[in-house]
């Protein structure tokens, strides 16, 4: 790593300000930049590393953290494995900039970063267009698991564990979602699976949000809503939009599932 770091053209105008090998070339702009706001050390073995230094009318606290001076030829490597690792799920522009900044910089890092990701393959055969749609007023949560979204995904590939289906609860007031898979779906398993892995964990919802589904709608679900004094709100028929918290929710689940199995 210290050989292909020293060897680097693009790191030069570091190895030059520890005033060693400089030839006298103008910095530009982007060099110039980093060295004000990046302290660079070497440690035993030559290894290059940085840690930012705060601005002084920063009001933001910089923990002091080494990070790894990437060479060119590690780079691409590197957002690969942080942007298309089985557990990551593509994730875009901000969260993998997020991901890797922690640990490792080099020059030109985030435009390095969005190139990537927007010229990314999976990103753009699942993700696809996101289009701009105007707010619309709904129903405001007023604590913490009062105000409940569910709904069910599927059917999907069946896994090794003969699961066909995922059930989808999220809390409206913090946005936190839970998800698990089931075999079948029918209303006497997937409302005793809600008793189990939500009342039981985080108590009674006033309100309940779900769309025309037969597991929603049956006698059996009408007289758990009862027996739990739970308010039922369906959606209207055909407009999903009606639990669009949800409902983005499972864009973003199926996009991570198609992008790991591509």
């Amino acid at each position: 790593l210290a050989t292909a770091q020293a060897s680097d053209q693009s790191l030069r105008f570091i190895y030059e300000s520890f005033g060693k090998s400089s030839d006298g070339r103008v910095l530009n702009k982007a060099e110039r930049q980093a060295l004000v706001s990046h302290e660079f050390v070497r440690d035993a073995d030559g290894v290059l590393y940085c840690v930012d230094v705060p601005r002084l009318r920063s009001r933001i606290q910089k923990r002091l953290q080494l990070k790894v001076v990437l060479p060119e030829s590690q780079r691409k490597h590197v957002i690969t494995s942080v942007h298309e690792g089985p557990l990551n799920g593509h994730p875009g522009i901000v969260r993998t900039f997020d991901k890797l900044v922690h640990y490792v910089w080099w020059p030109s890092m985030l435009s390095d970063i969005v190139a990537y990701v927007t010229a990314c393959a999976g990103c753009q055969q699942a993700k696809g267009q996101q289009k701009k749609v105007p707010s619309q007023p709904v129903q405001l949560a007023k604590r913490p698991w009062g105000q409940l979204g569910i709904d069910v995904v599927g059917p999907l590939p069946t896994t090794d564990s003969q699961n066909v289906y995922i059930v989808t609860v999220m809390d409206h007031f913090t946005r936190y979602a839970e998800a698990w898979a089931v075999e079948e779906m029918n209303a006497a398993s997937i409302a005793d699976e809600f008793i189990k892995r939500i009342v039981c964990r985080y108590g009674l919802p006033e309100v309940l949000i779900s769309d025309r589904g037969l597991v929603f709608v049956s006698e059996l679900a009408r007289s758990v809503y009862a027996a739990l004094r739970i308010t039922r709100h369906r959606t209207t028929a055909w407009h999903p939009q009606s639990n669009g918290v949800i409902e983005r929710f499972h864009k973003t689940l199926k996009t991570m599932l198609k992008t790991i199995n591509l």
